[in-house]
C-alpha cells in the first residue's frame, strides 16, 4: 500500500521506473545468467554445442592439413570458439599435447562432450594425415546436418511457445481492461 501511494504520487519516479524496464530487460537478455539459463534447455544446448564443434573441427582439419603444430592449432581455435566449455576443452587439449600426450588421448581427457570424445578420438587414430583430415571434415559436415535438424526443431518449439505467450498476454490484457467493466455491469443489473 505504501509503495503504491509513493509510486502514484511521484509521476517522474514512476515514469523513470517504467522506462528503466526496457534497458534492464536488454541487459538481462545479454547477461551470463540468461545464457546459463538458456543453456539448461537441452535442445538449445545441443544446438549450440554441435554448431560450435562443427566449426571447431572443420577449422582443426584445415590447420591439420596445413601441417600446423597440433597443440598450436587447438590453442588458436580455442580463441574463436563461441562456447566457454569448448574454449576450455581446446586449451586443455593443447596443454595435453604439449606434454607429449597423443592427440587421441588429449581429446578423450580434455572435457569435450561425449559425442566429440568418441568420434574425434577415433578419427585422430585412423592413420594417415589425409584420413584424419577427411574424417574431421566428414564429422563437421555431420554436425552441420545435426544443427540444421535441431534448428528446425527449436524453431517449431519457439513458434508454439510464442503463440502461447502472446495468447496469455492477450488474456491478461482482457482481464485487466474489459473484464472489470463487464463484472461491474453485471453487478449493477
Amino acid at each position: 500500500m505504501l509503495f503504491r501511494s509513493v509510486f502514484d504520487a511521484n509521476i517522474v519516479l514512476s515514469t523513470a521506473l517504467y522506462i528503466a524496464i526496457i534497458p534492464a530487460g536488454f541487459l538481462f537478455f545479454r547477461s551470463q545468467l540468461f545464457k546459463k539459463m538458456i543453456d539448461m534447455v537441452g535442445s538449445i544446448r545441443n544446438l549450440s554445442q554441435r554448431s560450435d564443434h562443427a566449426i571447431i573441427w572443420s577449422s582443426y582439419a584445415l590447420l591439420y592439413e596445413a601441417a600446423w603444430n597440433r597443440a598450436d592449432a587447438a590453442e588458436m581455435i580455442s580463441r574463436s570458439a563461441s562456447r566457454r566449455d569448448s574454449q576450455i576443452a581446446l586449451q586443455e587439449m593443447a596443454v595435453s599435447m604439449r606434454r607429449a600426450i597423443t592427440p587421441m588421448r588429449a581429446v578423450a581427457t580434455a572435457g569435450f562432450p561425449n559425442f566429440v570424445k568418441s568420434a574425434v578420438a577415433n578419427i585422430l587414430g585412423s592413420g594417415s594425415a589425409d584420413d584424419i583430415v577427411e574424417g574431421l571434415i566428414g564429422f563437421s559436415e555431420t554436425l552441420q546436418e545435426d544443427v540444421t535438424v535441431l534448428s528446425e526443431r527449436v524453431a517449431v518449439v519457439l513458434k508454439n511457445a510464442t503463440t502461447i505467450i502472446f495468447g496469455l498476454f492477450v488474456v491478461g490484457i482482457i482481464s485487466i481492461t474489459v473484464l472489470p467493466v463487464i463484472l461491474s455491469a453485471i453487478s449493477m443489473a
